[in-house]
């Protein structure tokens, strides 16, 4: 009976030891499948957080790139339009200097003589007209051109303003400046243009 209960003892405690082992065993495996999940979730982590950053430098790079694109496309633009304007200034100076340009003294050209029209309000009570129409007509004489001056506000002109109107495309602007010749009028331009 001793040996019996002995032998049972003895399993038992082989039985528990084993039952402590299989559990020590799956505790184990618990801790390093925990462990795996932790540094699975932060390596995940850590590649989000460096596809955010990417993304967010691929923006600003972009965002940059676009406004230096426009800056310069602006550059270009107001390179274009000085440009332009430069050219514009330099057939309109072209075209006052061959207007006010003395003519020659041959026999042809005599012919074709151009006269030299400013037509203005000469009773304009505007200070800037009036200071602009005498200032016209000294660069004019400084020139060597005697104009003609044709009186906007003179009634028995009012038909051949109205044209010169037409032609300039300007009213009640003046004094505005034309050379008028056997093929009719051509518009110089205003002051500033003749200044």
């Amino acid at each position: 009976e001793k040996a019996r209960l002995e032998e049972e003892a003895k399993q038992k405690a082989e039985e528990e030891a084993k039952a402590a082992a299989q559990k020590a065993e799956e505790e184990e495996k618990e801790k390093a499948a925990a462990q795996k999940a932790e540094a699975e979730a932060k390596e995940k982590a850590r590649l989000e957080a460096e596809a955010k950053q990417k993304a967010e430098d691929d923006a600003k790079a972009a965002a940059q790139k676009a406004e230096a694109e426009a800056k310069e496309k602006a550059r270009l633009e107001a390179i274009r339009a000085i440009e332009e304007r430069a050219e514009q200034a330099y057939q309109e100076q072209q075209k006052v200097e061959a207007a006010l340009k003395p003519a020659e003294t041959t026999a042809e050209t005599k012919q074709q003589k151009h006269a030299v029209l400013v037509l203005a309000s000469v009773s304009s009570g505007n200070r800037n007209q009036t200071t602009n129409r005498l200032r016209v007509l000294n660069l004019m004489k400084a020139h060597g051109i005697d104009p003609i001056l044709l009186d906007a506000a003179d009634p028995n002109h009012h038909e051949k303003r109205n044209r010169l109107f037409e032609i300039s495309g300007i009213r009640g602007n003046y004094p505005q400046v034309f050379v008028e010749g056997r093929d009719g009028e051509v518009f110089l331009g205003n002051y500033e243009a003749i200044e």
